[in-house]
């Protein structure tokens, strides 16, 4: 792990706190929907642990990887939004390209060696959807308490930063 003061310490600490949250609402949300489709409760701490676990290591491997946030940054600027639609923009790329590659993985973690490619895609496309709309409605609740906790473990506030440069 790198050092998590300045705006490095910023980027490695949103990957940390959105991909712990992420992956405790994606699990939450599916065990749910699988409990009220059964219309029994089936969660198990043990089970909504190991699926929090790969959801975080997905995710975050998938953070390391690429740049979402500065996609949704680029694509703002290009658009010329500002405030609450940059906001939008933001839970909508970081909502898409986490929720869809947590959930990839973890069907493949799930549903490959038990049944095949088969499975592993049937798996995504019975899920995309809902979790492509819990992603998005999550990052855009949980993307401001993490860039402010963000700021305060990392010392570096990119608003503050952005603020002093005009």
């Amino acid at each position: 792990m790198a050092n998590i003061k300045g705006p490095a310490g910023f980027g490695e600490c949103m990957n940390i706190f959105m991909n712990i949250a992420m992956g405790i609402i994606i699990t939450l949300a599916i065990n749910i929907c699988v409990c009220m489709q059964v219309g029994m409760n089936i969660m198990t701490p043990e089970a909504v642990i190991a699926s929090w676990f790969s959801s975080f290591v997905i995710g975050y491997t998938a953070g390391e990887l690429g740049d979402p946030m500065g996609w949704a940054m680029k694509l703002a600027a290009k658009v010329k939004a500002g405030g609450f639609v940059t906001w939008v923009i933001q839970a909508v790329v970081l909502g898409t390209y986490f929720g869809m590659i947590i959930l990839a993985g973890n069907m493949l973690v799930n549903n490959l060696a038990a049944g095949g490619v088969a499975a592993w895609l049937g798996g995504f496309a019975t899920w995309a959807v809902f979790v492509e709309i819990c992603a998005v409605i999550a990052v855009f609740v949980i993307i401001k308490p993490c860039m402010a906790l963000s700021a305060s473990v990392s010392g570096f506030n990119p608003a503050q930063a952005e603020a002093s440069q005009h």
